[in-house]
C-alpha cells in the first residue's frame, strides 16, 4: 500500500508529494500537483512510473540512486487518489479515475 510520507508545497502553489510503496526504505517515489495557472483551467497530476532511474543524469538526485523497479498501475492510481483527496479535490478522484475502470 501507498503511502504519503512528505507534501512540500511550493511559492507557485504546486505542491511536491514523497511517497513509499510500502514494501521497502528504498521504495520512495515522487508525484506533483499543478494547480491551475494563467488561463488554464485545470490542474494536473505528474506522477512516477518508476522507484529510482537507471539514467544517471548528473543534475538528478533520483538517478543517483539507481533503478528499483517500475511501479504497477495500481500504485499509481492509488497515488493519484492520496493526492486528490489531499488537496481537497475528492470530487475529483472518481471523474479522474472513472474512464479507467
Amino acid at each position: 500500500m501507498v503511502r504519503k510520507i512528505e507534501r512540500v508545497k511550493s511559492i507557485d502553489g504546486s505542491s511536491k508529494y514523497l511517497f513509499n510503496d510500502g514494501k521497502s526504505e528504498k521504495g520512495n517515489f515522487e508525484a506533483i500537483y499543478f494547480y491551475p495557472v494563467d488561463g488554464i483551467q485545470e490542474s494536473s497530476i505528474c506522477v512516477s512510473t518508476q522507484i529510482g532511474c537507471s539514467v544517471g543524469c548528473a543534475f538528478c538526485a533520483t538517478g543517483k540512486l539507481g533503478f528499483n523497479r517500475n511501479l504497477k498501475s495500481t500504485e499509481m492510481l492509488e497515488t493519484i487518489a492520496k493526492i486528490l483527496e489531499e488537496e481537497k479535490k475528492v470530487e475529483k478522484i472518481l471523474e479522474t479515475l472513472h474512464p479507467l475502470l
